[in-house]
């Protein structure tokens, strides 16, 4: 299991203009909070596996009908 700042570390590497983390039970997503809503696509999410600190694209972590998608709390600010 990776630790958040591991993970931090891993989503700043692929663009350092995020943000806001939410935590799963299983995930980091990493995004910039804009004010608008919007669901994943190109480089507006970065998903990290807690489980080896995998990067997903925000398609294969959540639209994944096998996976149980737990949130953990609320989005944090970076």
């Amino acid at each position: 299991m990776i630790t958040l700042q591991e993970a931090i570390a891993i989503a700043k590497a692929w663009s350092d203009k995020f943000d806001t983390y939410q935590e799963y039970a299983d995930a980091y997503e990493f995004y910039v909070d804009d004010g608008e809503l919007c669901y994943g696509g190109g480089d507006r999410s970065c998903i990290i596996e807690k489980d080896g600190g995998r990067r997903l694209p925000w398609a294969l972590y959540f639209m994944d009908a096998d996976r149980n998608i737990v949130k953990v709390g609320e989005p944090v600010k970076l």
